[in-house]
């Protein structure tokens, strides 16, 4: 079976929508799982690994969403881990 160039745009404009550039366009919801693997990783050993990513943009924009969430949590004056290792 051979795919059309529509089914082939198709397949690349649907996997663009997955993985670390969904949640970068959900940002609400990657800050409260961001700030809960900082919360944990104060007692538990945790890395981040980001999914499906396509370049050096999308991990310097999750690193500047840990940021965010990361001042929230230290503004709130909650517990939370100084680092995390990361795993693109």
């Amino acid at each position: 079976m051979t795919r059309t160039r529509y089914s082939c745009l198709t397949h690349r404009r649907t996997l663009a929508e997955r993985g670390i550039r969904l949640m970068l366009r959900n940002e609400e919801i990657l800050v409260r799982q961001l700030r809960a693997i900082l919360r944990a990783a104060v007692n538990h050993p945790v890395h981040v690994l980001l999914p499906m990513v396509s370049g050096p943009d999308d991990v310097r924009a999750a690193r500047a969403t840990l940021e965010k969430a990361r001042s929230a949590l230290m503004r709130e004056g909650l517990p939370h881990a100084a680092k995390v290792p990361w795993a693109p």
